[in-house]
């Protein structure tokens, strides 16, 4: 039986580390996340809006799904 405090089965990111993975500054991440969210990820769902985190799983997919298409418009 597995206890409530077990780790979820995917990881967040933080604007940070998907930055990295996209190869765009942290100021990008940001101001896509608020004035332009379509060109990123989907965000994940978390109770404190504010905070931005992303799904590890969404993000690889989202890749996935848009690999032919240019990341830096």
């Amino acid at each position: 039986m597995k206890s409530a405090s077990a780790s979820p089965p995917y990881r967040y990111l933080d604007a940070i580390e998907l930055a990295d993975i996209l190869g765009l500054s942290l100021r990008t991440i940001t101001l896509r996340a608020k004035h332009r969210p379509w060109l990123l990820p989907p965000r994940a769902e978390l109770r404190d809006r504010e905070l931005l985190r992303w799904r590890q799983d969404t993000v690889d997919l989202w890749l996935d799904e848009n690999s032919s298409a240019s990341l830096k418009f």
